[in-house]
């Protein structure tokens, strides 16, 4: 079975310690996405002159940033062992579940049940170069954790008694455990070059001190965008492919085929 309960809400983000300053944002659409916008001049003005034709009190130049990098790794780790229940979601077929799990046919009284939650850790950190008040926002590198954690798989103790059926309950729950992991493995290398592909049109803004944590904001907002939709693609793509395994002719099937190698199921009937 899969809590979407257990799903982490929103985007998590976690400021990282920066240069001068964190920030993230949306890829520019302007002219200015190719060059060095100049903060103080028309929109879409480009600063062209390179450092040694610019007047000495111009502040730094755009050649002062470190390149934007993105560092991403996957949250997953294979499921460990179990923990016993009393109960599980009684008398509920899997519609009125809304979620699947292994079952017992007769009354689809759950018998397992695995917790997993979708995550979305990214930092960033920016750097901000500044000579008085004149400054520079360099494009920001990203890195953290995408995909999806394993929490706990839940067990009735009425399997307890019997093996077999123990382990059948659990190869059910680890056919779960394995979409997930092979979702995360689809996803982190789409997340990571949609991410490269957002840095990549971004350039580093001339502004001054106080103009530098609005910039800081745009990228901010942008690059929780680009996340967002990547982990909402994700859910949307694994929640489809979990339902195929949760069917109630599914379940009649894996129950049949458990109490004809198993026995009858242990437990109240």
């Amino acid at each position: 079975m899969r809590p979407r309960s257990a799903s982490v809400p929103g985007l998590a983000l976690l400021a990282l310690a920066a240069t001068a300053a964190a920030a993230v944002g949306p890829a520019r659409t302007g002219p200015e996405g190719a060059g060095f916008v100049a903060g103080g001049g028309p929109p879409g003005a480009v600063e062209s002159r390179s450092p040694a034709q610019r007047p000495p009190d111009a502040g730094p130049g755009p050649e002062e940033c470190p390149p934007p990098a993105v560092s991403l790794r996957g949250a997953w780790r294979p499921p460990t062992g179990h923990e016993w229940t009393d109960r599980l979601a009684p008398g509920a077929s899997p519609a009125e579940r809304g979620a699947g799990s292994a079952v017992r046919s007769a009354d689809f009284e759950t018998l397992g049940h695995i917790e997993v939650a979708s995550v979305s850790r990214i930092g960033t950190r920016s750097a901000l170069r500044c000579r008085g008040d004149r400054c520079v926002v360099c494009p920001p590198e990203v890195e953290g954790v995408f995909g999806y954690e394993f929490h706990r798989i839940l067990l009735v103790r009425d399997l307890d008694g019997s093996e077999c059926h123990r382990q059948a309950a659990l190869e059910h729950e680890r056919l779960h455990a394995d979409l997930y992991a092979a979702a995360e493995r689809r996803f982190l290398p789409r997340l990571r070059a949609d991410l490269q592909a957002h840095l990549a049109g971004l350039a580093p803004v001339r502004t001054g001190r106080a103009g530098a944590e609005a910039v800081q904001a745009r990228w901010q907002s942008g690059l929780e965008g680009v996340v967002a939709a990547m982990r909402a693609r994700m859910d949307r793509e694994t929640d489809a492919q979990q339902d195929r395994l949760d069917t109630e002719a599914a379940y009649r099937r894996w129950s049949a085929e458990t109490e004809a190698r198993c026995g009858p199921f242990p437990g109240p009937d």
